[in-house]
């Protein structure tokens, strides 16, 4: 899914924040800054440098910008997507604890 759009993600713009856990396994930090000011995009769009295409690479973004080159993606489990459609199936394991 890299490199065709950037994604809007929840986290708030803060140049320092992800440096916290250089040393530390950080599990969906969340940025929360108080200042309001800028969003965040992660994995870069199709016009970016290739650089920019990892899921690791954040950009900071006003928070209202509306382009067609940022996006936001939206995920079902399997099991959401079989009951929406009325089809039963084996239970698919829980990657995710």
């Amino acid at each position: 899914m890299l490199g065709n759009i950037a994604e809007w993600v929840y986290d708030d713009w803060n140049m320092t924040h992800y440096g916290t856990y250089r040393d530390t396994i950080a599990v969906d930090p969340v940025c929360e800054d108080s200042s309001g000011g800028r969003g965040l995009l992660k994995g870069g769009n199709f016009f970016d440098q290739p650089l920019f295409h990892r899921s690791a690479s954040r950009l900071p973004c006003e928070k209202y910008a509306a382009f067609n080159l940022f996006g936001f993606r939206v995920a079902l489990s399997v099991e959401a997507v079989r009951k929406a459609l009325g089809r039963d199936g084996p239970p698919m394991p829980n990657a995710i604890e």
